[in-house]
């Protein structure tokens, strides 16, 4: 089930809450999922540099490399967070 859409210049996020990673599909088609929320993704913001921000349920907001997959840094300090902007 599609919970969110972030767009950027290059680089389209979709937010699945089922499984609790988000898909992200560049203009090439490319699809690569980033994972590692243990509760629902809340909400995404994304840059045009390939960097993606997600808040979850789990009381977290993780920033990621897109490209890579890789999660740069957990911040631990929320009670809730559903909107980033």
């Amino acid at each position: 089930m599609l919970s969110s859409l972030a767009i950027s210049i290059s680089w389209i996020v979709l937010q699945y809450c089922s499984d609790f990673s988000i898909k992200v599909i560049n203009k090439e088609h490319d699809t690569v999922t980033v994972s590692g929320h243990t509760a629902p993704v809340l909400s995404v913001a994304l840059s045009n540099h390939g960097y993606l921000a997600s808040s979850s349920g789990d009381q977290t907001v993780r920033i990621w490399k897109a490209k890579t997959k890789c999660c740069l840094h957990t911040f631990k300090i929320l009670t809730k967070c559903n909107d980033m902007r």
